[in-house]
C-alpha cells in the first residue's frame, strides 16, 4: 500500500535533479552527467568550488573535453563528468568512460589547480588557513587570514 502523497513529498523534491543554473554546467551540458544525480552523479549539487578563479580552469578544461567527448562517443563510450568538486588544495574531477586523452586533460586541469590562487588567479601556494589546505598567492592570503582572525 502507497503511503499518502503528503508522506512522499518532502522526499521526491529532495531526491529530484534540479535543474542546472550554473552558467559552465549550461554551457557544456552535453559535458555533465545531469541524469543520474544524485545516485550516479554528484552534478545536482553544482560545481563544488569557492574559488572563483577556478572556475575559469574548469571552463578551459571542458573547452579542451569537449571535442575529446566527441571522440570517445565515436567509439562507443558515454563520457561524462560526474563530480567537480575541491579537495586537499585542488580540482577533483571524477568522470566516467574517459580515455587517455581525457585522463590527460582532467590532470592538466587538477595540476593548474594546484598552482593558481583560487580567489585572483594569480600564482598561488598550497597554504593552511584554518586547517584547510588552500591554493592562494600572497595577498590572498593575508586577506584569508584577517577573514578567520576576526572570525575568531
Amino acid at each position: 500500500r502507497r503511503p499518502p502523497r503528503s508522506t512522499l513529498f518532502p522526499y521526491t523534491t529532495l531526491f529530484r535533479s534540479p535543474v542546472p543554473t550554473d552558467p559552465i554546467i549550461l554551457k557544456y551540458r552535453d559535458l555533465f552527467d545531469l541524469d543520474s544525480a544524485p545516485w550516479g552523479s554528484a552534478m545536482h549539487l553544482g560545481l563544488q568550488v569557492d574559488g572563483v578563479a577556478w572556475r575559469e580552469v574548469i571552463e578551459r578544461m571542458c573547452e579542451r573535453l569537449r571535442p575529446l567527448a566527441v571522440e570517445a562517443k565515436a567509439r562507443g563510450l558515454d563520457f561524462r563528468i560526474l563530480a567537480v568538486k575541491e579537495k586537499f588544495g585542488t580540482l577533483r574531477i571524477a568522470y566516467r568512460d574517459g580515455t587517455d586523452e581525457i585522463e590527460a586533460e582532467v590532470q592538466r586541469a587538477r595540476i593548474e589547480s594546484s598552482v593558481t590562487c583560487e580567489r585572483c588567479g594569480g600564482v598561488g601556494d598550497m597554504r593552511d588557513v584554518s586547517g584547510w589546505v588552500r591554493v592562494l598567492c600572497g595577498r590572498c592570503l593575508q586577506i584569508a587570514s584577517q577573514r578567520t582572525t576576526s572570525d575568531a
